[in-house]
């Protein structure tokens, strides 16, 4: 189907001009190309020749500017993997939280391995208190004090060997030891808690938790 356009002026000149829908006239493109008639004919046919040129190459550039966009923009996530073309956003690991239980006048576990940043809960306190024993927790721990039956847990963040005692129970000797993260020389922590036992009489009934704290800690390889 053709459609005539008439009276077209361009400066001086009066001219006929015709219209054809025929797309393959255009290869490829979508737009109908005009089919001129009249004095400047010609002229028109090379402006249009032009105006296609610069409507491919402005379609090209577009094409190349867009793949350029995504692949800078996809350069610029933080990814932890690129499997299957699927970035995966890194997820941070979470805390963990250790259960120490009173029962009669021990607790269970009797030594924990934590790493800094968990948490510990004690439970089943109904007679029970948790203490910590200052001259053996590392440099930076808080002092920790419970109230007489309380449940309790908190945050360990301290790199170090924490020993803790139940007050009211101290003379059976029921206490514990917290190991945080990786200490340098336990040993010589250990032993350096062993040397406070001798000159002062509050901690030593930790004398037997340390012995078979350092036992434990070479059953298990971590010394």
């Amino acid at each position: 189907m053709q459609t005539n356009v008439y009276a077209k002026q361009l400066g001086s000149g009066l001219f006929n001009a015709r219209i054809s829908n025929d797309t393959s006239l255009w290869a490829g493109h979508t737009k109908p190309v005009t089919a001129w008639r009249g004095p400047f004919a010609f002229l028109r046919k090379q402006l249009d020749i032009q105006a296609l040129f610069a409507c491919k190459e402005r379609t090209q550039n577009m094409k190349l500017i867009t793949r350029r966009t995504a692949l800078c923009a996809l350069g610029s996530l933080p990814l932890t993997s690129y499997a299957s073309g699927l970035a995966t956003p890194a997820i941070a690991s979470q805390p963990t939280s250790h259960v120490v239980k009173a029962r009669g006048v021990k607790f269970a576990p009797l030594f924990l391995y934590i790493d800094i940043g968990d948490e510990v809960q004690w439970e089943s306190m109904a007679s029970h208190n948790v203490e910590t024993i200052d001259p053996m927790v590392p440099e930076g721990q808080e002092k920790i004090f419970t109230e007489l039956g309380e449940n309790f847990f908190t945050p360990f963040t301290v790199e170090g060997i924490v020993m803790y005692k139940c007050t009211p129970h101290w003379g059976n000797r029921m206490g514990g030891a917290i190991v945080v993260g990786k200490p340098e020389d336990p040993v010589g922590i250990i032993d350096g808690y062993m040397a406070i036992t001798e000159t002062d009489k509050e901690t030593l009934p930790a004398r037997g938790l340390l012995k078979k704290l350092k036992k434990d800690m070479e059953d298990n390889g971590l010394v």
